[in-house]
């Protein structure tokens, strides 16, 4: 089934995970009960619908004894966030995705600063840039703290200076801006290899041209 969704074929996928959820309820392995459920959801092209199953899919996870089980209510809930997203609602994702980070912080420390800079990067859609900033800044220091790249942070970092560089700091912000999206531009080559217009985008940025 993965290797199916992964191919581009979702729904040629979806029968093999169906499959998966039967065998693993039938024999009492909840944890992986709620991988394939998710994943069921995952191919489901409707985003309204995805959330229905993903709501379900927490309360299989929230109901069963199995503590790896209940793990997954943050990625649950990050999804969730996403499903939100792609339907325009940045206010139910943003509550998604601060949920997701509540129980990430509980069940998958690890996890935690991605759950926060899917709160940041709903912010700044909202346009809620001092609030967004402010939690960028401080992933950006967490980042420093553990030695990892914190690529995505800087991406952001660098779109939320753009759009702060208005007014008599502008010239301050655009700096920053092009500082930030020269770091992220280097850091994220393979990331987004398949992604060559956003890594234009980042490299024109980064170098003082105009975002088009």
């Amino acid at each position: 089934g993965r290797v199916l969704r992964s191919s581009g074929s979702p729904e040629a996928a979806r029968p093999f995970f169906e499959r998966a959820v039967a065998l693993a309820q039938a024999a009492g392995e909840d944890q992986f009960a709620v991988d394939a459920r998710h994943m069921v959801a995952l191919v489901e092209p409707d985003p309204a619908r995805r959330v229905s199953l993903m709501l379900d899919d927490l309360d299989f996870a929230a109901a069963s004894a199995d503590p790896d089980a209940r793990k997954w209510r943050g990625t649950l809930w990050n999804n969730i966030g996403m499903a939100f997203h792609e339907m325009g609602d940045l206010d139910d994702a943003l509550e998604a995705f601060e949920t997701a980070a509540g129980f990430w912080e509980e069940d998958d420390p690890k996890r935690v600063l991605v759950a926060h800079w899917m709160v940041a990067w709903t912010l700044r859609l909202q346009g809620r840039l001092a609030e967004a900033l402010a939690t960028q800044e401080v992933l950006e220091r967490a980042h420093q703290d553990a030695g990892t790249p914190g690529a995505y942070v800087q991406e952001e970092l660098g779109e939320l200076h753009l759009a702060l560089a208005i007014g008599p700091d502008a010239e301050d912000h655009r700096r920053l801006a092009r500082g930030h999206f020269a770091r992220a531009h280097a850091l994220l080559q393979e990331d987004l290899a398949g992604d060559p217009d956003r890594l234009a985008r980042m490299k024109r940025l980064a170098d003082g041209g105009e975002d088009n």
